[in-house]
Order: structure tokens, then sequence, then C-alpha cells
């Protein structure tokens, strides 16, 4: 070859050099895991950029002799070369790196690690384990494995963990090869992988601090060991898979926390719904927020209230003569105008029963006036009932509207079974109630003589004496006839009739 053709040569390996040292240089740029990997690359790279100044000097001396210079064009290929895969390395753990770091999906963060793993170290195939922490080691990515290889590795994942060469690398937190797979004990495992023709084995545990997390594992179909630098670069891949693994548990922990955390929402709302079938809005959300024995519904406690009991005069006769539709057509009305008012007084509904309907004030939080907020409730409710009950006598539904209210003390708390539990107050005081409803007339509003002592200044009464009351005794009653003015002190009348 003419000198002439020897240096248009050179010149052409002069600029493919250049280019493959500048891509070099953008790769060694990337941040990634593994130190020692990293200034290996570096090593071969400064290595390289010396041969090409020589390379250059050569270039430029037109009285050097063919034979060097085809000497130094030969090793600048071998070393190119070299150079070549060294960036094919950098390129794939910059992929898997980019993947893990950008991905939550392990299958296929490991997938992508498998796939690289067997491509750049001369593998035939490979599988990536996860093992859990009954040392049970989970298939969770392949490459160049047949479907039904692929079921045989994932049904024996769990006998995976007791052949020799797993329990040696977790013994030894360090690769394990197998040279002859023929060799090994007899196993499912085994079988498998000999009757696809494979014949040696890498391990490599997945090791995070001292913790194995899987175990990546690639195989070939020719009996020998695979060199040195491959095994180098599969410690990198095998860092990189923990750190996949180790991201991806977080994150299902993270998962399992909200999902706990909405569970405790759900539970709490349902908390605010079952308060919200007793206590009004306000009182409710006051009821969550207290931390002290004294405002805890679940607990029984004796406390001072105002009972007030209602119902519909002849409402067993109604409901004899009268059809099922248009019975449940009356309560729908009664509860929709009756209801509503327990929760803006702010009081504990107890029970709806048919058309009765027992409301008790200062527990479970504390009024300041109970009585008369109860008695105020009591002369709304008339007020709206009486409207209810000429509506129904038009239908000729011969109904009537009656209260009681006592004050005293009660045992109060939460009564029923797991599932199905109700607010109550049981005591004396809501027997004097009840008697007292039952004995009002139709438009009346009869009050004890604590009743009236505690909002005296605020109502218009008239006695109605003594009334013998069924298990009470005689029992001075009084009904309302009108709330005073809160501004002038003047009554504001209520009609009953």
């Amino acid at each position: 070859m003419s000198p002439q053709a020897l240096r248009i040569q050179a010149e052409a390996l002069y600029q493919d050099e250049a280019t493959v040292i500048a891509e070099a240089e953008r790769l060694l740029g990337t941040s990634f895991d593994g130190c020692d990997t990293k200034i290996c690359y570096r090593e071969l790279l400064q290595s390289y950029r010396d041969l090409f100044e020589q390379h250059k000097r050569v270039l430029h001396r037109s009285d050097q002799a063919s034979s060097r210079m085809r000497q130094e064009q030969d090793r600048s290929k071998s070393l190119l070369i070299e150079l070549k895969g060294r960036i094919r390395e950098l390129d794939g753990l910059t992929n898997i790196i980019e993947t893990v770091n950008s991905s939550l999906e392990l299958e296929h963060v490991l997938s992508v690690i498998v796939e690289h793993s067997v491509a750049l170290c001369g593998a035939d195939a490979g599988s990536i384990y996860v093992r859990d922490a009954a040392g049970r080691y989970e298939l969770r990515g392949s490459c160049n494995t047949s479907a039904e290889l692929v079921e045989t590795l994932r049904s024996a994942g769990e006998l995976l963990g007791n052949t020799n060469a797993i329990r040696q690398a977790e013994t030894s937190r360090h690769r394990v090869e197998i040279t002859d797979l023929a060799s090994e004990p007899s196993s499912v495992w085994r079988r498998g992988l000999l009757a696809e023709g494979f014949r040696s084995l890498l391990i490599v545990p997945l090791l995070r601090g001292d913790k194995i997390l899987g175990a990546l594992v690639l195989r070939c179909k020719r009996p020998e060991p695979l060199q040195e630098r491959s095994l180098e670069l599969l410690e990198t891949f095998a860092r990189q898979s923990a750190s996949a693994i180790f991201n991806a548990e977080i994150a299902d922990e993270r998962e399992r926390l909200n999902s706990a955390l909405t569970r405790q929402v759900h539970e709490q709302e349902r908390s605010v719904d079952r308060l919200k079938r007793f206590f009004s809005p306000a009182v409710a959300e006051r009821i969550l927020r207290e931390v002290d024995g004294k405002t805890n519904a679940s607990k029984p406690h004796r406390a001072y209230i105002t009972v007030v009991f209602c119902d519909l005069r002849g409402w067993t006769n109604f409901t004899l003569r009268t059809e099922p539709e248009d019975v449940m057509l009356v309560l729908e009305e009664y509860h929709r105008e009756i209801g509503t008012l327990v929760f803006r007084y702010n009081g504990t509904l107890e029970r709806f029963t048919g058309d009765g309907l027992m409301v008790f004030f200062n527990d479970p939080v504390e009024i300041a006036q109970p009585a008369l907020q109860a008695v105020r409730m009591a002369v709304e409710m008339r007020a709206r009932a009486l409207q209810l009950v000429a509506i129904w006598h038009q239908r000729e539904h011969e109904l009537g509207f009656g209260i009681g209210i006592d004050q005293g003390y009660a045992s109060a708390g939460t009564i029923g079974f797991e599932g199905r539990y109700d607010y109550a107050a049981i005591g004396a005081v809501a027997n004097r109630a009840a008697r007292l409803c039952a004995a009002a007339k139709h438009g009346q509003i009869l009050i004890s003589q604590k009743v009236l002592g505690d909002t005296s200044s605020e109502i218009e009464v008239e006695s109605v004496g003594k009334l013998k009351l069924k298990g009470c005794g005689p029992t001075s009653a009084f009904n309302v006839t009108n709330l005073r003015d809160q501004g002038s002190g003047v009554p504001s009348t209520v009609r009953t009739g």
C-alpha cells in the first residue's frame, strides 16, 4: 500500500477515533452507581487519548515508515473496538439507571435490568427474583426464556432458596458460578434448565446493606465461566436491581399506609354519621374534638338533663282504621316537620317510636339553659304540629299532639350491640316526661315544677294541678301557653287549638 493510501486510511481512522472519544466522554459525564467501574472506564479512555495523540504525531510525520503507521493503525483499531464495547456497556448502564430512577413499576425495571445483563455479559438467557421475608424467591422478570421454562421457574421459586448455589450466595453475600449444571443435585429447577440446553449458571445476590432482596441468575448453553469484566459489570447491575426492589418496597409501604389512612378516614366519617343520627352537626363535631371522658359518648355516665317527650293523640285508633300507605305518609310529614327541630335546638335524639319522640338536653354537651332550650323547641314543635293537624283533619284523620317535659338526673351513654348502637338516657326523669306527655291534651306542653323553676322568667304557663302519673305519684304540672319576647318581656302568643 502506498504512503498516500496509508495516510488517507489513517485520516479516516483519526476521524472515527475523535467521534468515539466524544461519545465516551459524554457517557462518563452521566451519574451512575459504581465508582470502581467509572474509574476503570476513565483509565481506559485516558489510555486511548494518549494513543490518539501519538497517532496524530505519527500521522503528521511524512518521513515515518509505512510499516510503523500500519502497526499504529492496528493498535488503534483494537483499542477502538474495545472502547466501543465499553461505550455499549456505559449506554446500557445509563439506561438501567434512568429506568430505576424514573419508574416504580418493579416488573418493568427488573425486565430492563435482566435484558441488559444478558446482552452485555454474553449470556444466553436470564431471570431475576425477589426474595420475601420467609426466604422464598418469586420470579419477577426473564429474558430469552420460553413460556414453559418460565412456568417451571415460577412454580419452583419457593424451592430455589433450598438449592446449594443459592444458599452459598446467601451465606457469602457474593456471586456464585456453576460451570457444570449437570453436576448439581436433581430438582425441578435443574431439570427444567437442562431440558432447554443450559449448562452453566451465574447467581448474583441482590444486596442492600446486609439484606438480601433477591437474585440475578444468568444462564449459558456453554459450560464455561463468564469473563471477569462481565462479572464486574453484573455487580453494578445487581446494585441497581437491589435499589429498584427497595424503591418498590418503599412505594408498596407508602401505598399500604395510604390505604390504612383512607380506611381510618372512612371510619371517622362513619363515626360522624353515627353521631349525627343523635346530635346536631355542630354538637357532633364538638364531641369528636373533645377528648375528656365527660363528652365521651361511649361511656355510661350520670348527667343532669331535660327530657322532652312528644307524640300524636289518637294514634292507635288511627292506625287501626287507616290504610298502611296513609299511615306512612302521615309519619313522613310528621317526622320531617318535627324531627328537624331537634338538631336546630342542639338536642340529643334518643329515639323515634312510631309517633313518639324522645329528646334530651345537656348531654353529652353541656348547654347553658337546657330547660329553656327544651321549652323553646317544644313550643315550635307545637306550632308546626298544629299546622299538620289542621291538614290531617281535612283528610279526616282525627289526630292531636301533646308534649311532656321534665328535668333531673339520668344515666346516659350508648346501649346496644356491635353494629347497632343507640344513645340513651335512662332514669326516673325519662319516665316522668313520658307520663306528662301521655297526660297532655291536644296542644298542651306539660312541664314539671323543676322545669318551671328554671324557665319561669321566660315563659307563660297555666297550672293544671297535681296529676296522678302512673308509677310516679302525684306530680304538679303546668301547661306552657306562651314564650316571653326576649327583648321586651312581652309574651309571644301561641295558639293551641
